[in-house]
């Protein structure tokens, strides 16, 4: 599995794997790899994470990986990636939010050390739906 720093380069097909995992409500990844308190991770085997940075915390903002690739360690090597690219900046801990119908990726967090820490009610859209909080230390 190959996971490096993303670069300009990967900007169209970033933005083409956002938009086919999470829809009209996807971000433009490209828009936070030249933020000093952003990260963006690139699974060359298709998948990106972005990871926001603040005192000793860091947040995931994005994982995503290619339909065709799912279940195939991809989002793994992403999340382990993201893991130790958040110990390097000196984070603690590591926070998140899921869809709350989104039970693959809640397992998936579970099953990697996180755990429940809240709820956002009505957080996302389209359709409306309450996040859950995630959280794990590092």
């Amino acid at each position: 599995m190959t996971i490096r720093r993303a670069t300009a380069g990967d900007a169209a097909s970033l933005l083409a794997l956002a938009r086919c995992c999470f829809g009209a409500q996807a971000w433009d990844p490209a828009q936070y790899w030249n933020e000093p308190d952003h990260a963006v991770l690139v699974a060359e085997e298709g998948g990106f994470s972005v990871l926001a940075f603040a005192a000793d915390e860091a947040e995931m903002q994005s994982l995503a990986v290619a339909p065709e690739m799912r279940r195939r360690g991809v989002g793994a090597a992403l999340l382990a990636a993201s893991l130790e690219a958040a110990r390097e900046r000196g984070a603690t801990q590591m926070h998140l939010e899921v869809r709350e119908g989104n039970t693959a990726a809640r397992g998936f967090y579970r099953k990697h050390g996180f755990s429940e820490s809240g709820r956002r009610r009505l957080y996302y859209r389209d359709p409306e739906e309450a996040a859950v909080l995630m959280k794990r230390g590092l």
